[in-house]
């Protein structure tokens, strides 16, 4: 090499190094996270992704709400806080080195998230949304269950529906199947197998409850859930109406009503999707029943204690059931619901006789009605607008009575 050239390429490093052709870009530092959410009103649920740029003090991602995706539009970051909004959605929390939590607003009202970091390299985190259902002092809660696995453990938001106490956060160092709820004075569980989980909490005062799910939605699917129209009783015979359910088989997004006197209000909430329960809420009426591929059937609370029950028969087609209100001769409630091919599904309380005379009612009407804790039929004739009956088991020990009423208002 000439002496020249030598000089040549020694100036062409010296000049790259003073800052002369390409620049050195130096790496900004970012922060990935995965999350979930829970709604507070019962209606919404799903999971969110969202990254911070230390240097830019930006924040970006998205989210999914009930299978219906949305940008963050915009996001800002400011150690450890982190704000990210988007679509009427906004989402307020703090970061660390592994975690981010925090809270959101929504058109609903919001909730609150969690989530964990994404270390460059590592698996995509497995994200799951549910719903759990169970009492509280015998009455019924029930909300939004959530939480994603990645790092070797698990974390989770749950929430209830009407500000009920049980709420917060779902955690465990492991993917055991132990698993803290940080507001539950007992034990719970989570069981993972798959795309699905199922899980129960007991409490220390005695009650119950479970928890059930699947993945996250990414899309927003036809509704796989059934119509179910129905009634509801008192035990002392007072309050008579009708009420509907439409059921999502996911859990979070069904709804329903009911109507008792001449106003029609819709439930605040209706939960779903835990192992064939369904739980219904309003600020006075508070739903917890078994559904299977055609009744639903349960008990129902008001001001804090058990104060009837329901029962709903599944619709085929679109044209709502007859439903029927009235009351027995014993001093309780007698109502029920007709299809068009002739099935009666109802429900009938003590009165006198208070919890020894209560139950399902099930059959056609005519003399082919049977009482769930009586032996031997009870004829009912609905007729427009209004019906009656009759049923006698005096011969084998049981009660008799007569049965009326009209079409439920």
């Amino acid at each position: 090499m000439s002496r020249c050239l030598a000089l040549v390429l020694v100036s062409a490093l010296l000049l790259a190094a003073c800052g002369g052709g390409d620049q050195i870009t130096t790496p900004k530092t970012t922060l990935s996270y995965s999350g979930v959410f829970a709604g507070e009103d019962g209606t919404e649920a799903g999971s969110f992704s969202v990254t911070v740029v230390v240097e830019d003090n930006s924040a970006s991602g998205t989210f999914v709400v009930n299978g219906s995706a949305h940008p963050f539009a915009s996001g800002s970051y400011n150690a450890p806080d982190v704000t990210a909004s988007g679509s009427g959605f906004i989402f307020t929390g703090s970061v660390t080195d592994s975690a981010v939590t925090g809270s959101y607003e929504s058109p609903t009202g919001g909730g609150v998230f969690t989530g964990l970091r994404n270390f460059p390299g590592s698996p995509s985190f497995p994200s799951y949304c549910g719903t759990h259902i169970g009492t509280n002092a015998g009455v019924p809660l029930a909300g939004p269950f959530v939480f994603l696995t990645g790092n070797g453990v698990r974390r989770g938001v749950f929430t209830s529906v009407l500000s009920d106490p049980f709420r917060g956060s779902a955690r465990s160092p492991s993917t055991a199947t132990a698993i803290t709820l940080d507001t539950l004075t007992g034990n719970a569980s989570l069981i993972v197998l798959g795309t699905t989980f199922t899980g129960n909490y007991a409490m220390a005062s005695g009650d119950t409850g479970q928890m059930a799910g699947g993945v996250c939605q990414t899309g927003v699917g036809p509704s796989t859930g059934s119509i179910f129209d129905g009634v509801l009783g008192s035990f002392s015979g007072i309050d008579l109406g009708s009420l509907n359910f439409q059921l999502r088989s996911d859990g979070v997004g069904s709804t329903g009503s009911y109507k008792i006197g001449a106003v029609a209000k819709p439930f605040l909430a209706v939960i779903s999707g835990v192992n064939n329960q369904v739980a219904a809420f309003d600020s006075t009426y508070r739903i917890i029943a078994s559904v299977d591929t055609a009744t639903v059937s349960g008990r129902y609370s008001s001001g804090g204690a058990v104060a009837g029950r329901v029962a709903a028969l599944h619709r085929v087609g679109s044209t709502p059931l007859e439903a029927y209100c009235g009351g027995n001769s014993l001093g309780g409630a007698f109502s029920f619901v007709v299809r068009p091919d002739s099935v009666l599904f109802g429900l009938y309380t003590g009165g006198s006789l208070a919890s020894a005379f209560q139950g399902e009612v099930t059959g056609k009407p005519g003399d082919f009605g049977q009482f769930e804790s009586e032996p031997g039929p009870v004829t009912i004739l609905p007729s427009p607008g209004s019906f009656g009956g009759v049923w006698d088991h005096t011969a084998t020990g049981g009660t008799s009575g007569t049965v009326s009423g009209v079409s439920c208002p």
